[in-house]
């Protein structure tokens, strides 16, 4: 006589999975998209670290050279892309960044630096010009946002910006 009974599982323990499975999506889906965000950030943060150490570096040359730029106070230099980084205008100078961001430097950075110093204040890294529009480009007289209105700004519009170096929170 043959066994009877039937293995499997039933239609009842297949929806209660599915429904176990839909609510941790629902709760975990929300999370992860706020690691992304974050890890967006920290990567817009660590390029414009590098726009930073560029500029640092052909700042530092500039000044063993004798090359001016620019009396007085705080400039500007920028935009910095790689369509552009071998003419960078620091000033009166037009320096080569290249050998300091590769071919590899995708984006487009922004330096502040005091021209007397010659020492790099901050610099700013976006993934495109577009998005400077939402959190403004900055000029000689910026200064970096706190880390926190950084989020607020990348949550509110979407565009991330990275700057180097970052204040604390406050």
């Amino acid at each position: 006589m043959r066994n009877s009974k039937v293995k499997g599982f039933t239609l009842i323990e297949l929806i209660v999975v599915i429904a176990i499975i839909g609510v941790l999506a629902a709760i975990l889906v929300p999370s992860m998209l706020g690691y992304v965000r974050n890890a967006r950030i920290s990567s817009a943060n660590a390029n414009a670290k590098t726009v930073n150490t560029a500029c640092a570096a052909v700042l530092t040359q500039a000044s063993i050279d004798g090359k001016s730029v620019s009396t007085g106070g705080a400039r500007l230099a920028g935009p910095i892309s790689k369509s552009n980084m071998t003419t960078v205008a620091f000033g009166a100078s037009q320096l080569d960044l290249s050998d300091h961001l590769g071919s590899e430097f995708d984006g487009v950075g922004y330096c502040v630096y005091d021209a007397p110093t010659y020492a790099v204040k901050f610099t700013t890294w976006a993934k495109n010009t577009d998005a400077y529009t939402a959190g403004g480009t900055p000029t000689a007289t910026s200064t970096p946002p706190t880390a926190a209105a950084q989020l607020s700004t990348a949550k509110s519009t979407g565009a991330i910006i990275g700057y180097h170096p970052l204040t604390p929170n406050s």
